[in-house]
């Protein structure tokens, strides 16, 4: 169940706190309630049926977000969709996610508005 009226709630993970601030101010104006987080770790602990679309950096110590998104769903987590984000160009892992309906890619640094019109597209709003 929503206890957010109609906002939609973004789960944000990605190690480095500079970009975690940035992403949940860009969101937060934008409208949206967001949750910001760490690690992979912590991005499957925050997974639950409150949250409308996952952002994640590809790489992180530990866990990064292709894990983690990959472990949520093994664990029959709700398939939300994703984008993932990094600072490093992944063709292979582009590859293999890109045929998927839910899931984007965006290559750091990005812009606000391509990041919003991407969650748009993929939230149909």
């Amino acid at each position: 169940m929503k206890l957010s009226g109609d906002r939609k709630r973004i789960l944000v993970a990605d190690d480095s706190e500079e970009t975690r601030e940035i992403l949940s101010l860009a969101l937060e104006r934008a409208g949206y309630l967001v949750t910001a987080v760490s690690s992979g770790k912590d991005l499957l602990d925050n997974w639950n049926g409150e949250i409308d679309l996952v952002i994640a950096d590809i790489v992180m110590p530990e866990m990064g977000g292709i894990e983690a998104v990959e472990t949520a769903r093994s664990e029959g987590k709700a398939a939300l969709p994703v984008i993932f984000i990094s600072a490093k160009d992944r063709l292979e892992t582009y590859l293999k996610y890109s045929f998927k309906d839910t899931v984007r890619f965006l290559s750091k640094p990005f812009r606000a508005e391509t990041l919003l019109d991407l969650i748009k597209e993929l939230l149909g709003a």
